[in-house]
């Protein structure tokens, strides 16, 4: 399967070559571009990130856009030729609502990492990224710390791991990643210092700079200036996308499961000593009995296998005695292995590995509305909104689906200790959908198609 991306700066003549502008859209108000913003991720953010854009003849993206005001979004894309203005497309929202716009409206150049700027919120957006054969998809971020942790990676046999540095801000930035594997921590000379010049991007293939590792945690310090930092984990037959987070003490992950695939759950210490870690796992009928409990060094990832809930509908809650980093990878259960010619080691066969992948970054805090864009905006495949309640009281859940105009409410009982899915299907007028519960809980939703599966989280509301 043909790479997402591989170890480049994106600022070259032949990628420029391709772009395509798509007309100047009318005027409407001003905005001021992206600008580092306050810490905290949640709807009350007017400036979201979404690294993994495509808009090239191996993968298309599209980017659902939802605000609960009346609110115009302006959506734009770096040139990769150094000293161009980005492409720039607004979107109107009225009232309450939610679009869903392709990048390829936009410009077509390749790899399309993409800002958007409200006028007003509450407001987020969802990017999908659709291949040949392969769906991946995340919520979009706002720049939080200067200290980024992407955790989930693996350069295993069969596997090729890419990070994607984007910086959305006028000025250069300078980063340095460190890696830390099942060996240990580790340096990487080619990322120390690294410059990544004023909106633009670097695509880093880790394949090729840390081959051959179970477990790869990446931490990305910015020296000076900002960029947003997001994984591409692709495998014959499947794809993943997913942001880089900053560190706390619980993760919860509502969408976690997926029939025939195997989760596990990825944990990282981001301190300088051991940390006590509980993994929970919700079902459909309550909180399990196996209650994970464990201690992760900093120098050694925790991967947390959830292959006894196969097959089953679950939620997870990830929590540690000081601040940690934490991810949900799924891929398809291996059938066929071998052992190497010198004994001992496991190396997957290329039959092994082919088939779906997903991805997932947790949710820092539970609340009781949250936004979830992109439902229903799929025409194939099944889209599934996930609710998990992990307190101690039941909760009613409203779902209102939102689009160019509202639809038919779902209201739900969600009891405590559990987690619900809720199908929804296609509606072209569709592409979002409010959730509003009377106990804080957490949501995301997942999207299966012919050529992929999805896990994405939820954007909580303030307030």
């Amino acid at each position: 399967m043909r790479r997402f991306v591989a170890l480049l700066i994106v600022a070259t003549l032949a990628t420029a070559a391709m772009g395509l502008r798509a007309p100047n859209p009318p005027a409407g108000p001003d905005f001021d571009g992206p600008r580092a913003p306050d810490l905290g991720a949640s709807a009350g953010s007017t400036v979201w990130f979404c690294p993994w854009g495509e808009t090239g003849s191996q993968a298309s993206s599209t980017v659902q856009l939802m605000a609960l005001v009346t609110a115009r979004a302006a959506l734009s894309v770096p040139s990769p030729l150094p000293g161009e203005e980005p492409a720039q497309k607004m979107v109107s929202i009225t009232d309450a609502g939610a679009r869903t716009l392709r990048l390829a409206d936009v410009v077509l150049q390749g790899p399309a990492p993409a800002s958007v700027e409200f006028q007003a919120g509450p407001a987020t957006a969802t990017a999908t990224v659709q291949g040949a054969s392969s769906f991946a998809a995340d919520r979009c971020i706002v720049a939080t710390p200067a200290e980024w942790w992407l955790v989930g990676g693996t350069t295993r046999a069969g596997r090729e791991f890419s990070m994607r540095l984007f910086n959305p801000y006028p000025d250069t930035a300078f980063v340095s990643v460190t890696a830390v594997s099942e060996f240990g921590t580790f340096e990487l000379p080619d990322l120390d210092t690294l410059p990544v010049a004023g909106r633009s991007w670097i695509d880093v293939d880790l394949t090729d700079l840390a081959g051959r590792l179970d477990d790869l945690v990446l931490k990305i310090v910015a020296t000076e200036g900002n960029v947003i930092p997001s994984a591409i984990l692709t495998a014959e037959g499947g794809a993943a996308v997913w942001p880089a987070t900053g560190a706390a003490t619980q993760w919860f992950f509502p969408v976690a499961s997926q029939e025939d695939l195997t989760a596990e759950v990825i944990i990282a210490a981001t301190g300088d000593g051991p940390v006590e870690v509980t993994v929970e796992i919700l079902t459909v009928d309550g909180i399990s009995p196996d209650v994970r409990a464990f201690i992760v060094d900093p120098l050694n990832p925790r991967r947390e296998s959830l292959a006894d809930f196969s097959g089953e509908a679950i939620g997870v809650v990830v929590r540690g005695d000081s601040e940690i980093a934490a991810a949900v990878v799924a891929e398809s259960i291996p059938e066929v292995s071998a052992l190497d010619g010198e004994g001992g080691s496991t190396d997957l066969s290329i039959d092994a590995v082919q088939g779906p992948l997903a991805g997932v970054a947790g949710t820092q805090e539970e609340a009781t509305s949250w936004l979830v864009p992109g439902p229903a905006s799929e025409e194939t495949g099944l889209s599934t909104i996930w609710l998990m309640n992990s307190g101690t009281q039941s909760a009613t859940v409203l779902l209102t689906p939102m689009g160019i105009r509202t639809g038919d409410q779902r209201k739900i009982l969600l009891q405590a200790g559990t987690v619900q899915r809720v199908a929804v299907p296609y509606d072209s007028a569709v592409a979002g959908w409010l959730v509003e519960s009377t106990q804080p809980i957490t949501v995301g939703w997942s999207q299966q198609t012919e050529n992929g599966i999805a896990f994405i989280a939820g954007v909580a509301i303030d307030g």
